[in-house]
């Protein structure tokens, strides 16, 4: 068996760290997915992007080294490995004047999931920033594949990318939720910005996705196309068992408490935790009462059909331990076992 080239190694490794992210995502009750994505993601497009500079200068490794100031020679990192070079230096690189191969679209949406990669890494990701974080994550998911077809062709490990694409319902978004911090609203203000930039004619590449789901009814009727807002109370719902409620949404409100005593030190049923809770649970008097619900919580309504006057009850995802995770402080790993 022949030994890989150097390009092809790097494409390997692009490739693997691209499923991973979109693994992550699409687990629905995996926690931290958005901050997994954007990390293991721009990891993707670097080692992407390094794959396409060795190839187009002649296989060589080292056209990607970081060189001293000398020009001769290439700086090292302290266990006396070769320093290479970023994402963003690759990216100017081949944006530049009669080598551009990177089209707009893409080069936008790259720099949104750096930067939604940067606040991941250094801070946090607000959940109401999750829905603009989702259309990018499928743009970059999107492009990420087509771009590599264009680069390298039919190159045979790409094959496991084909048809691979973000679960629209692996996360459950919900633009109601208050920002917590004005880092959190400039984030998100950013990233809109940078989705108005987005170029209708750019050979199918994207910045952003918008978040749609296509229902079809049985044999003989029309197909439905529909916007998915679960807070819409005209929408149609989304149909589930009340056994598949319980699998995405297991935990009652006393087992939620007794989750969150036992995941951290400082946790207190008190008004702060009042306060946070209602931040993230759906509106009632604002969603439809067949399917009430949001990534972290669902409201079961007794008598759906007359939501005014019936009982309801709240139930929550285990996906809420990572919006909590952000406000109280865990304990050792051998303690807070769930």
């Amino acid at each position: 068996m022949s030994r890989k080239k150097n390009y092809e190694q790097f494409l390997d490794k692009a490739i693997d760290a691209s499923l991973a992210a979109i693994d992550a995502y699409n687990r629905p009750f995996s926690v931290y997915k958005t901050e997994t994505f954007a990390i293991l993601m721009t990891n993707a497009w670097e080692l992407l992007l390094k794959a396409r500079w060795i190839y187009k200068n002649g296989n060589k490794k080292k056209s990607i080294y970081v060189k001293e100031k000398d020009g001769r020679k290439y700086k090292k990192n302290s266990s006396g490995n070769y320093l290479t070079v970023g994402l963003r230096h690759l990216l100017n690189k081949l944006r530049q004047k009669g080598n551009s191969e990177i089209p707009n679209n893409v080069y936008n949406n790259i720099i949104a999931l750096i930067e939604i990669r940067d606040s991941a890494v250094h801070f946090k990701i607000s959940p109401a920033t999750e829905s603009i974080a989702y259309q990018i994550f499928t743009a970059s998911a999107h492009n990420f594949y087509l771009l590599a077809r264009k680069w390298f062709g039919e190159y045979k490990n790409l094959r496991r990318l084909e048809n691979i694409t973000i679960n629209p319902l692996s996360i459950m978004v919900h633009d109601g939720v208050k920002f917590v911090n004005s880092s959190e609203e400039k984030l998100y203000k950013y990233l809109k910005r940078i989705i108005e930039l987005q170029e209708d004619n750019d050979n199918g590449l994207w910045i952003a996705a918008e978040l749609k789901i296509e229902l079809i009814k049985s044999k003989g009727d029309a197909d439905i196309s529909v916007k998915y807002d679960p807070t819409d109370p005209n929408a149609i719902p989304l149909k589930l068992s009340e056994d598949e409620w319980l699998r995405r949404y297991p935990w009652t409100y006393k087992e939620l408490v007794k989750r969150l005593k036992k995941r951290y030190t400082d946790f207190k049923v008190n008004n702060h935790f009042y306060d946070l809770k209602r931040r993230i649970e759906p509106d009632p008097e604002n969603c439809n009462p067949h399917a009430c619900y949001n990534k972290y919580c669902r409201i079961r309504f007794l008598d759906p059909r007359n939501p005014k006057k019936s009982n309801r009850k709240k139930y929550y995802s285990p996906n809420v331990l990572e919006y909590f995770d952000k406000y109280y402080t865990p304990k050792e790993k051998d303690e807070s076992k769930n």
